[in-house]
């Protein structure tokens, strides 16, 4: 969370940017010294870094003259960050702004001022534009009051190609706000990712749901369906073609494993003890406080303020006598299987288990690091001084210099005899016999290809595994993916947890 807070007489007053933690490494936070503007730079790989200032300009209440110096002073915020990458400006105007989807012919002497500054720098407002959806207007008083628009996520016209979508959230029931959300969305080249660096899914393939469901022939079918226009590079080719070559093959199989298979999924939010009496309790209680809602949250001894505290303490009670009930239920049928099923048992216990997560520290070198940023460094430091070249002061023996030399004359000679020996080529029928070998329920690696993929994959996908195979071979070059891993340092046990010595690496 990055925010700018200040403690004023009555009220804190601010504006704050949640950043999502699987993001946070690439983002920083700009010093801007102002409660009314902050603003964060994200880092982006092949795209210009984007600047976003989360404003919060003053409300119709506070003098002209005040809201003028906050447009200045934006103005000189933008024309600063806009020759570095591209700027968002976003949050609460307090102007009326005009656009494809709305028009204003009042015009205050605010919303006059903010569009000569929305013209002169070439801002649009997204949500007002022909391909926003949903409401114009993104504030609605309690008062009954009229409706306008007066909180964007304003871009250059020249940005505008980055935008994907954008749109205004209906009011919701738990919505403690007068003011709509708005969610925009950004078509980025790699956005944040480094190129080595490979994004791991977060829904894996249900196979025994494939296997019930008879999609594995249509799994099959599809992978074939992409591999067709797969060109297949010949012996002499580069160690670029080798890497797009299997690149195709992967992304070939992922198209046709989104197409056709199963997922599993994960709900956090599914409790065995949610009822259909404890449902229909949750369904009256979010009605009456949407009753609430409309009827501008009164409170004390009003008539819909106190059918709502009712509602919600019925569904409270309830729910918490259908979890008691749930978990004796629970508790019998685990003392009554207890000799039969015992896996069950320790099951429910280890998942029901609070245990601690802190952030441990480190001893790497005689150096203590307890940041996060300080134990990754120390790791990296560790694996560096593993794997790092030998130096003047470390001479070569002479068994690395025979297995270097090796190696050299491996690599001058074995192409001639792979190319002109048939027998030492890589078959269809070994390919296929050794996937009939694989195991089932196997990790995937970076590429997040499962053995089940290749083994469910059919002839074609085969076939084209054989020429790679037979390509890697003949150039001695395997793609890069193959050479990648990923490091879980597990402890020993026995010793001191916070040395990095007493860690092996799987």
């Amino acid at each position: 969370m990055i925010a700018t807070l200040k403690r004023l007489k009555f009220a804190w007053k601010g504006v704050t940017f949640i950043v999502k933690s699987s993001i946070v490494k690439y983002v920083e936070s700009i010093d801007i010294e102002d409660t009314r503007i902050t603003g964060i730079e994200i880092h982006t790989i092949h795209s210009e870094n984007i600047y976003c200032f989360c404003v919060y300009l003053p409300a119709s209440s506070k003098p002209f003259e005040h809201f003028r110096i906050y447009v200045e002073r934006l103005y000189d915020i933008y024309m600063i960050y806009s020759q570095l990458g591209t700027v968002i400006i976003l949050g609460d105007i307090n102007a009326k702004v005009n656009g494809p989807r709305s028009f204003n012919s009042v015009r205050d002497k605010r919303s006059v001022t903010f569009a000569r500054f929305l013209d002169e720098l070439r801002l649009v407002s997204l949500h007002l534009q022909s391909f926003g959806e949903g409401n114009t207007f993104t504030f609605q008083s309690y008062e009954s009051g009229p409706s306008t628009a007066i909180d964007h996520i304003l871009i250059s016209k020249d940005n505008i190609s980055l935008i994907d979508s954008a749109r205004v959230l209906d009011d919701h029931s738990f919505n403690v706000s007068d003011h709509h959300p708005i969610i925009a969305k950004l078509i980025l080249d790699n956005t944040v990712i480094a190129d080595t660096e490979t994004i791991i899914k977060q829904s894996k393939v249900s196979w025994n749901k494939a296997r019930e469901k008879n999609n594995l022939e249509d799994f099959s079918f599809a992978t074939s369906q992409h591999l067709w226009g797969v060109e297949i590079p010949s012996l002499g080719c580069s160690n670029c073609d080798i890497e797009c070559y299997y690149s195709n093959i992967v992304d070939a199989i992922q198209q046709a494993e989104t197409e056709t298979l199963p997922h599993k999924t994960f709900v956090k939010y599914l409790k065995p003890y949610w009822t259909h009496h404890v449902n229909a309790l949750h369904e009256n209680m979010a009605s009456k406080r949407q009753q609430w809602i409309s009827c501008n949250r009164p409170r004390g001894e009003h008539v819909i303020f106190q059918e709502y505290k009712s509602a919600k303490r019925n569904f409270r009670r309830e729910l918490r006598n259908a979890y008691q009930k749930h978990m004796q239920e629970t508790y019998n049928s685990l003392e009554k299987d207890f000799d039969i099923d015992q896996k069950r048992l320790w099951s429910f216990l280890n998942k029901n288990k609070k245990s601690k997560s802190c952030l441990s520290r480190l001893i790497v070198n005689g150096r203590q690091c307890s940041t996060q940023d300080d134990i990754l460094d120390g790791w990296a430091e560790h694996f560096e001084s593993i794997f790092k070249q030998n130096t003047e002061s470390e001479p070569v023996s002479d068994k690395e210099r025979a297995i270097t030399k090796t190696v050299e004359v491996a690599h001058k000679d074995f192409r001639g005899t792979f190319y002109n020996n048939t027998k030492l080529n890589i078959t269809v029928n070994e390919v296929e016999k050794v996937l009939k070998c694989l195991k089932n329920n196997k990790a995937s690696g970076l590429d997040n290809i499962e053995y089940e993929h290749l083994k469910y994959g059919g002839n074609s996908l085969r076939n084209h595994m054989t020429k790679l195979f037979n390509l890697v071979c003949y150039n001695f070059y395997s793609p890069k993916s193959w050479k990648s891993s990923l490091i879980v340092p597990l402890f020993k046990g026995g010793k001191n947890v916070k040395v990095i010595q007493t860690h092996i690496e799987e």
